[in-house]
């Protein structure tokens, strides 16, 4: 085993260990597989909308350099490891958000 598929088979048990963790059903599952940066964002501006109309605005703007770092961090992953699906994991939280 090379070294990269060493470190690409931990990562990739990570990721799998983590997903039996998080207390996802398939659906969920599924939906953060397939969120992308700009579903993100997206998602931030509309809770920013709603707080601000309801005047409790958490100027949530501050996120923008996690976010780009995180973007960053997904583009090695890709690269070095061939996991597209990594990065989306982050967002995962214990408790889902209320819709």
């Amino acid at each position: 085993m090379t070294n990269t598929s060493v470190t690409q088979s931990t990562f990739e048990k990570s990721i799998n260990a983590f997903k039996a963790k998080a207390g996802l059903n398939p659906d969920e599952l599924k939906d953060f597989q397939l969120t992308s940066l700009d579903d993100l964002k997206v998602q931030i501006s509309i809770i920013q909308n709603d707080q601000r109309k309801s005047k409790k605005l958490m100027y949530l703007k501050r996120l923008g350099p996690f976010l780009d770092i995180m973007e960053q961090y997904g583009k090695i992953v890709e690269v070095f490891l061939n996991i597209h699906e990594a990065v989306a994991f982050v967002w995962v939280r214990a408790e889902p958000i209320p819709q």
